[in-house]
């Protein structure tokens, strides 16, 4: 008899216009995203069957929150359940500005989270399709210095979309077997590698 399929609940959370629904979209329906998008109002869901080698496969919950002020207690909530989180922001803004973006959200994550230090989480800098060639020095010295894996991505083309959710989901998988085979291990501190990818 086929394992039912785990569940893995992963949240983005970025400043409205980052294109939180847009790299959902192409990870959910691998197509592209409506090309004049309209701000989430609260929270919206999408959902992805994925295989990742695990027995009965896994089914992800995308949770697309708010960027908007007027949401943040909702976006609080799902802060709070979420197995991984993906932090986005866009590469066509100001880097020094989206870089007091991501450290806002990055203060809110432990604010709500106890154990923040241990949940999965990357960055997402998209719109990789108009900054063809990211020369940022800010943002990368910020995720190297919090041990955050940083993806460049485009919604639009799909470029590395995949790969980014695909790694955050399979540490999420990762960790959550760490602690079933060992429930009194302390969570596992995240792995050590290159910020960029």
């Amino acid at each position: 008899m086929q394992s039912p399929p785990s569940l893995v609940k992963l949240a983005t959370f970025g400043n409205s216009f980052t294109g939180k629904t847009s790299l959902l979209a192409r990870y959910a329906n691998s197509c592209a995203p409506p090309t004049a998008p309209q701000p989430t109002c609260g929270v919206d869901f999408m959902i992805r069957h994925w295989d990742g080698d695990r027995p009965g496969g896994v089914r992800v919950q995308l949770w697309d929150t708010s960027g908007q002020e007027r949401f943040y207690a909702i976006s609080r909530t799902y802060f709070r359940v979420a197995d991984c989180v993906a932090l986005v922001y866009d590469l066509t803004d100001d880097e020094y500005k989206s870089l007091q973006n991501l450290t806002q959200w990055y203060q809110q994550l432990w604010q709500w989270r106890a154990d923040a230090s241990h949940l999965p989480t990357i960055v997402i800098g998209n719109k990789l399709d108009v900054v063809d060639a990211p020369s940022e020095q800010l943002i990368p010295q910020w995720c190297a210095e919090r041990r955050l894996r940083l993806f460049y991505c485009s919604a639009l083309t799909g470029d590395n979309v995949d790969h980014a959710f695909d790694a955050l989901i399979r540490t999420a998988m990762d960790q959550r077997q760490e602690r079933e085979e060992s429930p009194d291990l302390e969570a596992p501190e995240p792995p050590e590698h290159g910020c960029c990818y």
